[in-house]
This record gives C-alpha cells, sequence and structure tokens, in this order.
C-alpha cells in the first residue's frame, strides 16, 4: 500500500489548515483464507496544531484482500478534521 500525497487536516480548536507525511505499519492476518491472507496496513499521526498547540491524532487503517486489493478503509480523528479524502495505491505482491 502507498499513500501518494501528504494528508492534509483542519485544526478543530483554531481551524488552522495543515499536513503531514503518514508511515504505516503492515500486518498480516494468521490463517489464510479463500483467495490468500488479508493485510492491514495501519498509520498513526499524532502531533500538536503548530498555531494553537492543540493535541491532534489521526488513525487510519486500510485493509487489503486479496493482495493487492482494497478491502476497507478506517479513519479515526481526534482534534482535527481531514480536508480530503487519503490517496491511496494498493501495491501488487511483488511491490513489496
Amino acid at each position: 500500500m502507498k499513500l501518494n500525497d501528504l494528508i492534509k487536516f483542519r485544526c478543530n480548536n483554531c481551524g488552522t489548515d495543515m499536513e503531514s507525511d503518514m508511515d504505516f505499519e503492515c500486518s498480516c492476518s494468521d490463517d489464510e483464507r479463500g483467495m490468500g491472507y488479508e493485510y492491514q496496513h495501519e498509520g498513526v499521526l499524532e502531533t500538536e496544531c503548530c498555531h494553537c498547540g492543540n493535541r491532534i491524532r489521526i488513525q487510519i487503517v486500510v485493509s487489503e484482500y486479496p493482495v493487492g486489493a482494497f478491502n476497507h478503509l478506517s479513519i479515526v480523528t481526534e482534534g482535527a478534521d481531514l480536508l480530503e479524502e487519503p490517496d491511496i495505491t494498493m501495491l501488487e505482491e511483488d511491490d513489496f
């Protein structure tokens, strides 16, 4: 899985727009399913607003099943709202 652009978000306290990169960690289900394994890609951004110091946390979880196919996206935000949905590309198994 690849994030193609920065995460863009707005502070809930003062309204300042910000952007940041996000690193993802990948985990694999223990059991192989009918079309192979399911992969979960999780990224967490913890920062403070550059203007008011408000604490911001953004968690993005992408489920990939089968390999290379987008399955599900979950986004949880605290202290900020995303300005746009993340631009994500699923990679082929050979690209890992």
